[in-house]
């Protein structure tokens, strides 16, 4: 616990070195960091809809199921999210010459997720339609700064120069933004 404690410390200072070595339990330091996402995520959502629930729903049993049911959903999105986010970089860095081993993605993706946690209470309030100017403004800094450990952690994960790893983050961007486009229009 110490260690995962001093290795939280590290990645919310930026100190990008942490990505070099990582904890004795790489595997449960993702999971933690997974499931603490998730619960924050899914809280954030029951917390900023949990007045349309109140509308939804009459009786105390039924808000409870639901709100249940939300946080669920926010740990099986955090989880199926960053398998699939750590699948598409994973192929397009390995398409420009990155590691091609995908657990070294998935690993690095996965310890960069705590600088999310703060970023996480924002998506949650957006996709309720709460927000403003100086909370967009806010939501845009916490992003950009999540981005950046984000990406810290796939450059020590595939090797690459900025170069390359600026054209695979590129694609990846482009194809899953023409995928989303696809879907939701």
């Amino acid at each position: 616990m110490k260690e995962y404690l001093a290795y939280l410390a590290r990645v919310f200072r930026f100190d990008f070195s942490v990505y070099n070595d990582l904890p004795r339990r790489p595997f449960l330091a993702v999971f933690l960091n997974l499931f603490l996402a998730g619960l924050i995520y899914g809280g954030s959502s029951l917390y900023f809809n949990l007045g349309q629930m109140r509308e939804i729903f009459t009786d105390a049993a039924s808000i409870n199921i639901a709100g249940f049911m939300i946080v669920l959903s926010g740990i099986a999105l955090v989880f199926l999210a960053q398998a699939g986010s750590s699948l598409f970089i994973w192929t397009f860095c390995r398409g420009v010459g990155g590691n091609t081993s995908l657990i070294n993605y998935y690993v690095g993706t996965g310890m960069a997720v705590p600088v999310f946690w703060i970023a996480l209470p924002f998506f949650a309030a957006l996709g309720a339609d709460f927000g403003g100017s100086l909370f967009n403004s806010l939501a845009v800094v916490v992003t950009v700064a999540a981005a950046v450990s984000l990406v810290a952690s796939i450059k020590e994960a595939s090797g690459l120069t900025a170069g390359r790893l600026f054209a695979a983050l590129l694609l990846t961007l482009i194809f899953v933004g023409s995928f989303l486009y696809l879907w939701l229009v």
